[in-house]
């Protein structure tokens, strides 16, 4: 977080929720490099992850990754961040 803070890519804010935490906001500069990383990373995670699964792996991770997003909109999960605003 320091070396994104130092680079001006984020900033960082006291969390009203938690008097313990902070949150990190990213700058415009932030954005601008991330949208310049994103290519080049979507080309690694597709050359190192994703082509070497078969379809079946990837049906597999499909419903791996929509049993989490389910729990993550269920009600219960709502209503724990809810608690935390």
């Amino acid at each position: 977080m320091a070396r994104l803070e130092e680079r001006g890519w984020l900033s960082r804010v006291d969390c009203a929720t938690d008097k313990r935490g902070q949150v990190a906001i990213l700058t415009d500069q932030g954005f601008a490099a991330l949208v310049e990383a994103a290519p080049g990373h979507v080309a690694a995670v597709r050359k190192h992850v994703i082509d070497r699964l078969s379809p079946e792996q990837i049906s597999q991770l499909e419903q791996i990754g929509s049993t989490i997003v389910a729990g993550l909109e269920s009600g219960e999960c709502k209503a724990f961040r809810a608690e935390d605003a």
